[in-house]
């Protein structure tokens, strides 16, 4: 396939997907998590900056949409537009990352076209939150990590270092993601240097590697703080459900049919709906790994970044407070 040919269909996927996200857009008045970004967004900066760090989520969010608001004002289709644009902008991120990873238009296609048609997705951009915006980011990041493996430039890494502390200022989840991305990039290493200690401390890569997440430690230490006093709010007053043995099938269900309300288990029309979803995409992860010839660093990455998040989330949720919504 042509680079013009597949710049082109692309287009016409973020097109799709950022229609579906944008119907009837204004028709739900907002919830409970959405007015209390908009409330946020109206005090002075200073303390809307106080206020936030009382919440549980990190600040940049707000301080993006409070700079939106500022230019498109603060109605409720503005509000939303944000989400929207990033959800948009998701779309053609997961085409560049990839695709990139592995050297395959098509399969970036691919990638492209299953965030522009998830239910879930397009849900979640409805709302006036910060997951399109996380979503966003993770691909970002993604790409900019493989493109310093591969390219060993200290500029990627810079790059990589800094979307990486602002995916952390954006949502707590990014630390999952970021641990997926620290086991790549240690492997990658021990795998090239066959483990040896002095090669390893001798070759650039690691260094910039290591410099790297230096610098997003340093970033974050500010914060970290409040971080953890967020932390105890929060587990002093809890509302996520505990892990259950449907958690993990319904979330694969609400991928491709979004739903407020959960699934209806009895029976075995409502089971097999639950659980289809979840089967059809392990069988396909599965098949396509086996068929892959793409380069093995970026399928690796792509295995890594979208399992280990899942991973981290269930076995802290099974041991200790549910975490995974």
């Amino acid at each position: 396939m042509t680079r013009p040919t597949a710049l082109w269909l692309l287009a016409a996927l973020v097109a799709m997907g950022a229609a579906a996200r944008a119907y009837l857009l204004t028709s739900r008045s907002l919830w409970f998590d959405e007015a209390f970004s908009w409330r946020l967004i109206q005090f002075p900066l200073p303390e809307m900056l106080t206020r936030a760090a009382a919440d549980v989520h990190p600040p940049l969010y707000y301080l993006l949409l409070k700079a939106w608001a500022f230019v498109f004002a603060s109605s409720l289709l503005s509000l939303r537009s944000f989400s929207v644009v990033f959800a948009a902008a998701s779309i053609a991120t997961a085409y560049l990352f990839t695709s990139y990873a592995t050297r395959s238009r098509g399969t970036g296609l691919l990638a492209a076209c299953l965030l522009a048609l998830s239910g879930f997705q397009i849900q979640y951009a409805w709302e006036a939150r910060m997951y399109t915006l996380g979503i966003f980011l993770v691909l970002l990041c993604s790409w900019l990590l493989l493109k310093g493996i591969r390219e060993g430039k200290m500029k990627w890494w810079l790059a990589y270092a800094l979307l990486a502390t602002a995916f952390a200022y954006v949502h707590y989840f990014a630390f999952f993601s970021l641990a997926a991305h620290g086991l790549y990039v240690l492997g990658y290493l021990l795998i090239q240097t066959r483990g040896r200690l002095g090669e390893l401390m001798q070759w650039r890569q690691t260094w910039l590697s290591f410099g790297a997440a230096a610098l997003v430690v340093l970033l974050l230490a500010p914060w970290l703080p409040t971080l953890l006093a967020q932390n105890a709010r929060v587990q002093e007053n809890y509302w996520i459900p505990p892990i259950g043995g449907w958690t993990i099938p319904d979330t694969f269900y609400r991928m491709f049919a979004p739903t407020p309300s959960i699934p209806d288990h009895s029976g075995f029309v409502p089971i097999a709906r639950a659980a289809l979803p979840l089967a059809a995409v392990l069988t396909l992860w599965f098949i396509a790994a086996a068929r892959s010839q793409g380069p093995r660093d970026g399928r690796l990455l792509i295995v890594l970044a979208g399992g280990v998040p899942f991973v981290i989330a269930i076995i802290i949720s099974s041991v200790s407070r549910s975490l995974y919504q």
